[in-house]
């Protein structure tokens, strides 16, 4: 089939014009440089490392726990960079249904040769099933399954799409991860399908555990009985399997962890290990 030259050309052009705009910057922490992918404004964030209780985890868990760092909710790789930064050993994999997120943070990997880390694409739940991934603007940190998780996201959902989810525990073992040190979950409301999904391994094998909490109404497993606040289920579900739950002062309460926020749940049993 013969091409219009003019076509051609017009498509090297916008070729070039879309790879012009994949530009990079970089921060330097104690000594430690990464350099960032800057895509269409994503990844700005990133040149500002503000959250200090999440360094702390990567600091406190990379020098006590062997093994990998899951990183589920990826969105821009925040958790990877303070890995990367602090010279973490463990490897990092990384999970986010929003497939912008995904390519960003595949860009951070390759751009800093991070041989150690990889990601994929899809959402982890209590099941396998396709959902709606509620999204207000590109790489949105509040995005989220539930569409209610957050008030905004009720009124704008230019950027949502629609995913696949997958029970998490079935996920480790089909991509065979056994060995986890670490959890981080920022799923914006569905941390209580995770960790449901995920009780028999955290029994089992004790990784430490960041978890930003969102309240929320929820049904009990099943969809049947009264409806219970999410974040009094999550404390029953990791109280039972024998974790206990830390905030920057110590361990929290049940209170706390209504008003909702980022926590750390350590076994009780390596509790004393977290400074």
């Amino acid at each position: 089939m013969n091409v219009n030259p003019f076509l051609k050309l017009r498509r090297e052009c916008l070729k070039g014009l879309s790879r012009a705009s994949l530009k990079t910057g970089s921060i330097t922490v104690n000594g430690k440089k990464v350099r960032l992918p800057l895509i269409d404004g994503v990844g700005a964030s990133n040149l500002v490392i503000r959250d200090g209780w999440m360094w702390h985890f990567v600091s406190e868990a990379s020098r006590e726990k062997d093994g990998y760092f899951l990183d589920v909710g990826a969105n821009v790789g925040l958790f990877l960079i303070m890995t990367y930064l602090q010279g973490a050993k463990n490897p990092y994999i990384g999970v986010d249904p929003n497939p912008l997120c995904v390519h960003y943070v595949n860009e951070l990997i390759r751009l800093n040769r991070m041989a150690d880390a990889t990601t994929y694409c899809l959402a982890l739940g209590d099941r396998m099933m396709p959902v709606r991934l509620h999204a207000a603007r590109k790489a949105d940190k509040m995005g989220s399954i539930y569409g209610n998780a957050r008030s905004e996201q009720d009124r704008r959902e230019s950027f949502s799409y629609n995913v696949l989810m997958m029970n998490a525990l079935d996920f480790l073992s089909l991509s065979k991860i056994d060995n986890i040190a670490a959890i981080k979950i920022d799923v914006e409301g569905a941390e209580s399908l995770i960790l449901e999904s995920l009780i028999p391994f955290l029994k089992e094998k004790f990784p430490w555990i960041f978890c930003e909490i969102l309240p929320r109404t929820i049904l009990p497993r099943g969809g049947r009985g009264c409806q219970i606040n999410s974040a009094d289920h999550v404390f029953d579900l990791l109280s039972s399997a024998g974790y206990v739950v830390m905030n920057r002062h110590g361990e929290a309460a049940l209170k706390e962890i209504k008003e909702g926020g980022n926590f750390v749940f350590l076994p009780k049993h390596e509790a004393n290990k977290f400074k």
